[in-house]
Parts: structure tokens; sequence; C-alpha cells
């Protein structure tokens, strides 16, 4: 009797111990899975500390490029040096400043109304210290002195590809505060780095242009 006893008794331990749920499993609780809503992007990103997106500033300089593109010829037309080599008759006369075509030549900047009056200043104030230079330092031959580039590209060398590909060209736009930006830009085929400074009055013009050294 005895030893059909102990199995049994053996058996109903084994069958209460399997029913019980150890201690340590008390504390788990089970959590609703939340689906994964994070983004992984591999593609490398390139760092650049400038907006490189279009803005107002760099649709600004964008124009000015067209604008120069169409009336380049117009500009160009305009014989503000004259004497040296251009002399007529039979007497050489030195390099001067001919202001009356200066002001043809300022009045078709200030009609693109794409300049600051003080880039209109700093451009009249160039013809006038060339100017006097010539007349301290008469010239004859040669090109004019601090008249041999172009004054917009700020280069002699040729320009005009990146006239044809303006929609290439990328910008960069620096903000320095709600008035005042600066925009970067390469052009390819001069090897021309360039920055125009513009400001904001009732709209954003270029106050100046200078080299991206």
């Amino acid at each position: 009797m005895h030893k059909f006893i102990l199995p049994i008794i053996l058996g109903v331990l084994v069958l209460t111990r399997c029913n019980e749920s150890p201690k340590s499993k008390d504390k788990i609780v089970s959590l609703p899975r939340v689906k994964n809503t994070i983004q992984h992007n591999n593609t490398p990103k390139k760092v650049n500390p400038k907006n490189e997106v279009d803005t107002p500033m760099s649709d600004t300089v964008k124009s000015f490029l067209y604008w120069f593109k169409n009336n380049e010829k117009q500009l160009h037309q305009f014989t503000c040096i004259n004497g040296g080599p251009f002399s007529t008759g039979t007497a050489k006369t030195s390099y001067y400043v001919d202001f009356n075509e200066v002001k043809k030549e300022v009045e078709l900047l200030n009609n693109s109304n794409l300049f600051t009056e003080q880039f209109i200043q700093n451009y009249e104030l160039r013809y006038k210290k060339g100017s006097e230079y010539f007349k301290k330092h008469p010239q004859f031959v040669g090109p004019p002195a601090n008249f041999d580039y172009e004054y917009f590209f700020l280069t002699q060398d040729d320009y005009s590809p990146d006239l044809e590909a303006i929609e290439k060209i990328r910008f960069s736009t620096k903000i320095i505060d709600e008035h005042t930006a600066i925009v970067f830009f390469h052009l390819e085929n001069c090897g021309m780095n360039l920055k125009h400074t513009l400001i904001k009055n009732t709209q954003w013009q270029i106050d100046k242009i200078e080299n991206d050294l």
C-alpha cells in the first residue's frame, strides 16, 4: 500500500509546482509592441555652413547675371575711358575719363534696380580716382591702369561661357542679419570665386562685389 501512495504524492507535488509561477516572474509586465517610425538614411550628407538652397538674396544675384548678360554689349559701348590708343586726330592724348559717358553708364545701372546707392557711389568714385590717376601719371599705350579687367567679375579671363550656363551656377547664402546677407558663387570657366554683399531696404540689392579668397 505505501509503495503505491508515495508515487501518487510525488506526482501531485510535481503538478502543483508546474502550475505555480515563479516569484521572479511576478514582476514581468508585457508591454504592447510600438511601431518604429525612425527612418534611417545611410547616404552621406554634405556639411556646409552656408545655406545652399535658393533664397531671395541668391535670386537677386542670379537676376544680376541675366541682366549683365543681356546688357553687356550696351555697357561696353560707353567709352568712359578715352584717349590713349583711342585718341582721334593726329595728336595722341593720355587716357582720360569721359564723365558724360560715365553718367550714361550709371543711369543704366540705376535703371536695373539691382544695386544700392552705395554701390553706385563707389562705382562713380572708381572713375573719379581713375581720372586723378591719369592726370598725375599720363598713359598713352597699353591697357588703362585699374581699368584693365571686368569690374563686375573682377577678372580679365573669359566669363562668357559662365553666362551661358547661369542655371548651373550654385549659390550659397550667409545671412548676417535681417537686412544684410552675403551670396557666394563660383564661375567655372573663368575660375572666379565671388561674393556679393546684399542689403535690403525695400528689396534685396547688391551693395558690394568682392573676391571670395
